[in-house]
């Protein structure tokens, strides 16, 4: 299933997706009132947003968040075989006198109740790479976090 930034809203008050292949949102909006259930053997959120107040991303490989938002009012359970991967997106600067890289779209994974929850629990590595998350993440596997 393909989601694309070209005006893509898909809504409701709760619906699950689930793929033999890959979910991939690439710069669309899939928002939810209540719960959201996405399953697949991998989970590619590119640019895009994944929204509710429940939220559930099951990937049987990777869950790659590249300069994508996944946020949750509640509970936010993202739980990959593999690895999660929440990676900001980055653009080379340059001019007559300096040059560098910059953000040029920032991923998150979060939660906005104060008591909410947000879960990570990854087969072998969580990495948030200049990936905003809120509250604190966890992850119960004894791999790395980067």
């Amino acid at each position: 299933m393909e989601v694309t930034g070209q005006g893509t809203l898909i809504a409701g008050n709760d619906v699950a997706f689930q793929a033999a292949q890959d979910i991939v949102n690439n710069g669309g909006t899939i928002a939810w009132r209540q719960s959201v259930s996405l399953a697949a053997n991998n989970v590619q959120n590119l640019g895009g947003r994944i929204s509710g107040s429940t939220v559930g991303v099951l990937a049987a490989t990777d869950i790659n968040n590249q300069g994508g938002t996944i946020d949750a009012r509640n509970t936010l359970v993202a739980t990959a075989g593999h690895d999660i991967n929440s990676v900001s997106t980055t653009v080379a600067t340059r001019n007559g006198v300096t040059s560098g890289t910059n953000i040029s779209q920032e991923a998150s994974m979060s939660v906005s109740e104060a008591n909410g929850t947000l879960l990570a629990p990854a087969g072998r590595d969580l990495n948030l790479k200049a990936s905003s998350t809120s509250p604190p993440t966890t992850s119960p596997w004894p791999h790395n976090v980067t």
